[in-house]
C-alpha cells in the first residue's frame, strides 16, 4: 500500500483525495508536504475533536504542531488479564518450575 501511495502522491496527478495513512507513515507523508492542514476544516466545521485521546492525536494526528490526520477511531492498545490466575500460587509455582526457553 506505501508504494501504491507514493508512486501516486509523487506523480503530476493523483487518483486520490482521501488517504488512510498508517502510523507509521504519520510523519513521512507529511514532511513529503503530501498532506493537508486538516485544522481550517476541523475548524469550519466544528467537528469535535474531544473524543479523541490526547495521545493518539499526538502519535497520529498531530506533526510538529499542524493537524494532518484524524484517526479513524480511538485505538488504543493496552493489556487485559485475570488477576485471579495472575494471582493464583499453583499457576505462579508452575510458571517458576518450568525451564526458561530461547
Amino acid at each position: 500500500m506505501h508504494d501504491k501511495l507514493v508512486t501516486q502522491l509523487t506523480a503530476q496527478s493523483s487518483l486520490y483525495n482521501v488517504l488512510e495513512v498508517d502510523f507509521l507513515w504519520a510523519g513521512e507523508f507529511p514532511e513529503a508536504g503530501w498532506l493537508a492542514d486538516l485544522k481550517p476544516f476541523v475548524d469550519k466545521t466544528g467537528f469535535d475533536l474531544k473524543p479523541m485521546i490526547p495521545s493518539m492525536m499526538d502519535l497520529v494526528g498531530n506533526h510538529k504542531g499542524t493537524l494532518y490526520m484524524i484517526p479513524m477511531y480511538n485505538y488504543s492498545m493496552g493489556i487485559i488479564y485475570r488477576t485471579d490466575l495472575l494471582g493464583d500460587p499453583k499457576l505462579q509455582a508452575a510458571y517458576k518450575a518450568k525451564p526458561a526457553t530461547t
